[in-house]
């Protein structure tokens, strides 16, 4: 994020990374910031942030949580399916442990070029 401070992708994309490695604090702070700087921004306001939230929840332990913040995300989600919303109702039906990379793994691997 240091490369590109301003971007709102690096702002989207920090948070969730924060937010699923445990770093909640730095992450709300991102999304304050997303929120703010982006109010009518259909893709951060529905998407980007309800995902970052739901991602924040599994972290501690709130799968029913996750898929309620989720139901923001489906208008907008783009034809890929949510893997959080999958971690999510993986553990509210079986009460694992929240997996911390479930959704960002998945998120991160559409993103990247295969070439890459």
């Amino acid at each position: 994020m240091n490369i590109a401070p301003d971007s709102p992708q690096a702002q989207e994309f920090g948070a969730l990374v924060l937010a699923g490695s445990g770093d909640t604090k730095r992450a709300e702070s991102l999304m304050q910031e997303l929120q703010k700087r982006f109010p009518f921004h259909t893709i951060v306001q529905s998407y980007w942030l309800p995902t970052t939230r739901a991602q924040i929840a599994l972290v501690n332990q709130q799968p029913q949580q996750a898929i309620d913040m989720l139901q923001a995300a489906l208008p907008v989600e783009l034809g890929e399916p949510l893997s959080t919303m999958n971690c999510s109702s993986t553990l509210a039906r079986d009460g694992r442990p929240a997996i911390r990379s479930c959704a960002l793994s998945d998120i991160m691997r559409r993103r990247v070029p295969a070439s890459a």
